[in-house]
């Protein structure tokens, strides 16, 4: 995975984590959250080592956007599952 890969990640993962920490729960910002996680997800598919598991929250994100539209809250739940992998991803677990 290239650097600037796991720098957008890591942008992406310090996004949720504010949101998080702010209990913010816009469901315009958790839909636009969920489409760059998912994009990004999307394009490194190829280069991850767990491919299934990535493929599975690939999955989950695509999911996620009626979830979100549902209820904020477990929308932004399903986020939340997918954070440790997220980190792992970015080499950058807490």
């Amino acid at each position: 995975m290239k650097d600037e890969d796991r720098e957008e990640i890591g942008e992406l993962v310090g996004l949720l984590e504010s949101l998080i920490s702010s209990g913010s729960i816009s469901e315009s910002c958790l839909l636009d959250l969920n489409y760059r996680l998912r994009k990004k997800l999307e394009q490194l598919l190829c280069e991850v080592d767990n491919r299934e598991h990535a493929l599975g929250i690939y999955y989950l994100l695509g999911d996620n956007y009626a979830v979100i539209r549902r209820d904020p809250a477990e929308g932004m739940n399903n986020l939340l599952q997918i954070l440790p992998f997220l980190q792992t991803l970015t080499g950058n677990i807490r």
